[in-house]
């Protein structure tokens, strides 16, 4: 079995490549299958997780906009189709035998008309409890092709009008901690990236509001993004010893260990890997 597995990139922190680097290394090591790993705008930066040395890598260096409406979906139509020729010689090429990808936007319309003999196979890794707009009418009966839809939990299934949906949610390598030995410090911890939607600005406000009560207390957040207007507010509001903005770290595990309480405050999420890094831990 040799499978392909396109996505936008491996070189991020996030839950996307995590779970991708940690089903490419379970394909690989215990089940022995070939992976061929394609990546549409990496620009050959390395992945930030571990993938096993035995999976091939192609990327494509297409670099497009993903957001910006019906225009935009318009200009990405010669990238569309760059995409599709490409996609469509490495299939070819490495005699795949099942493509996997987690691409959306116009990106996820192109790939089921790429050498239609071989299933492909959509994951979404966002709920699309806030996407579930108009435009999913013309989406639909292209998304329909794919051969399995994959969402991460059962209540997405809710969103979507489709009849070939499948549910298989995230999972984590499962390490035994020895939380005994572990000592947890007065630290509310969050990780993420800092875009709107994680609503890591809420976390400053509710923040604000238990601070002078808990003077003894930190909140932490791990992430990479536009933290601006974060900071700016966390400024304004006195809370710089208090409430810290750190990067995205590989080390997560053991933030995740030292502290007592983990909050998520994101508008959506449908089965993020922080929350079972949080478990876990």
């Amino acid at each position: 079995m040799k499978i392909g597995i396109l996505v936008y990139r491996m070189c991020g922190i996030g839950g996307t490549e995590r779970i991708t680097a940690e089903k490419i290394n379970a394909w690989i090591e215990m089940f022995g299958y070939e992976v061929v790993l394609i990546t549409k705008n990496e620009i050959d930066l390395p992945a930030f997780y571990h993938v096993n040395e035995k999976c091939k890598r192609y990327n494509l260096n297409i670099q497009t906009k993903l957001s910006g409406g019906i225009s935009q979906y318009i200009k990405n139509i010669p990238k569309g189709l760059e995409l599709y020729k490409q996609v469509k010689n490495i299939l070819e090429a490495e005699n795949i035998d099942v493509l996997f990808t987690n691409m959306i936007s116009i990106d996820s319309l192109v790939i089921p008309f790429v050498k239609t003999k071989i299933p492909k196979i959509s994951e979404i890794h966002r709920s699309n409890y806030l996407y579930n707009k108009k435009g999913w009418l013309f989406k639909n009966p292209i998304i329909s092709k794919y051969d399995k839809v994959v969402l991460l939990n059962k209540e997405e299934k809710n969103y979507y009008n489709l009849k070939n949906l499948a549910v298989i949610p995230n999972f984590i390598d499962d390490d035994e901690f020895n939380n005994s030995q572990t000592i947890k410090k007065n630290i509310i911890i969050s990780a993420g990236r800092i875009v709107v939607e994680k609503q890591f600005d809420h976390l400053v406000d509710i923040w604000f509001r238990l601070s002078s009560e808990n003077p003894n207390w930190e909140v932490h957040i791990y992430g990479d993004g536009h933290s601006e207007k974060l900071n700016k507010k966390i400024k304004e509001l006195g809370l710089e010893t208090s409430f810290k903005i750190f990067p995205a770290t590989s080390e997560i595990k053991s933030k995740m260990q030292e502290a007592k309480i983990f909050v998520l405050v994101s508008k959506s999420e449908a089965f993020p890997m922080v929350l079972l890094e949080a478990m876990q831990a």
